[in-house]
């Protein structure tokens, strides 16, 4: 528990595995926000298809995210690249 100087009191006790049996596609994962959701998404829990267009990165990431509790078959990495999307009409 922490307690703030306004006498109220904040659990931070961490929860885990609120992503359990859920599945998140992230495109650019292999780094910054994109990255740092899909570790997070792995430590709680949930399936992922990471998305870049560096594989080398995304390697890295895909067994990172495997070290951090996502399953073997839950964590894939995909090289691609979501600039054309419907149809292969640029997307707005």
């Amino acid at each position: 528990m922490y307690q703030s100087g306004h006498s109220q009191r904040i659990n931070l006790k961490k929860t885990y595995m609120r992503l359990q049996n859920k599945f998140a596609i992230i495109a650019g994962a292999t780094s910054g926000i994109g990255k740092a959701a899909a570790i997070r998404f792995a430590e709680e829990g949930a399936g992922l298809i990471i998305i870049s267009r560096r594989s080398g990165l995304g390697k890295t990431v895909e067994a990172e995210c495997r070290s951090k509790g996502a399953r073997s078959d839950e964590a894939s990495f995909v090289t691609g690249h979501l600039l054309l999307v419907d149809g292969g009409n640029t997307a707005q």
